[in-house]
């Protein structure tokens, strides 16, 4: 197949694409539910009680704590770690951002804010982390929000500081 063909090809694809997409979007644009999703929308009150992430747009998974970082990985996973630790790592993956964009984890020790550190999200699917210096007497609860540029919670996790 010839370089012309193949472009013509694709270009044929993308405004089948975007049709289908522009199509698709004027017959939810009411509720922004697809057909047979019905049941697993909320609704009223209980739409902003759930702080998960738009299911078809921007969201964040495998949102975990780790000691350190290894390859792009993160290692030493857990939900409990020693004061004495120094450093903790916050790993998240992203999926379905718009071009590029920007989301924020934001560190909280016992309900007092302790960072906002600002990612930028380059692709729609895109590992991202931030760290946090961990002071010893910084003991107890704490909570990682996976934040969009609007303000929306895309996810949360929390973990505990324990006593050296």
């Amino acid at each position: 197949m010839s370089a012309g063909r193949r472009l013509g090809f694709w270009t044929r694809v993308i405004g089948i694409l975007c049709f289908v997409s522009l199509r698709f979007a004027a017959a939810h644009e009411d509720d922004g539910v697809p057909p047979g999703h019905e049941a697993a929308a909320p609704r009223g009150s209980e739409a902003s009680e759930t702080a998960t992430g738009d299911a078809w747009g921007l969201r964040a998974e495998n949102v975990v704590i780790a000691r350190g970082v290894e390859e792009r990985n993160p290692v030493g996973v857990g939900k409990a770690f020693a004061g004495d630790v120094g450093r903790l790592f916050c790993h998240s993956l992203i999926l379905g951002a718009q071009g590029e964009t920007t989301i924020h984890h934001v560190w909280y020790w016992n309900a007092q804010k302790m960072a906002d550190v600002p990612l930028t999200i380059r692709s729609p699917r895109f590992r991202t982390r931030s760290s946090k210096k961990i002071l010893p007497h910084w003991t107890g609860p704490w909570r990682v929000e996976v934040v969009s540029s609007d303000g929306e919670v895309l996810e949360m996790t929390e973990f505990v500081v324990q006593s050296p």
